[in-house]
């Protein structure tokens, strides 16, 4: 792992980038370190950060003692926002071409 790699910022987007590959249904800190390439200490480290804003969650099966971690509700929430933002600049570029071209961009219509 280089220098640049091992930075604690490098580290979450790591750790966030294993927990989207292993699954959204929880994984285990071992299999979250092992997709991102840092330590199991790293890796807790970085979800105990998440879980603090709310970006993961952890939780145990029913049956085992095996805490696992999940994506948390702030990922809805940037998921809800994003649509937002997205259908606010498309209402934008269908505005401008409608006052432009005096026609609309739908084909529905």
């Amino acid at each position: 792992m280089s220098k640049s790699e091992a930075t604690s910022p490098n580290r979450v987007v790591g750790t966030l980038n294993a927990m989207m590959e292993v699954g959204f249904d929880g994984c285990s800190i071992d299999e979250i370190a092992k997709h991102a390439g840092i330590t199991y200490h790293s890796a807790r480290r970085a979800l105990e950060a998440l879980e603090e804003s709310g970006w993961v969650v952890d939780y145990r099966r029913k049956g085992s003692n095996q805490k696992l971690w999940a994506p948390g509700e702030r990922w809805l929430e940037l998921a809800i926002q994003y649509k937002r933002h997205q259908l606010g600049r498309i209402h934008k570029i269908e505005s401008e071409y409608a006052r432009v071209a005096g026609e609309t961009l739908r084909d529905d219509q």
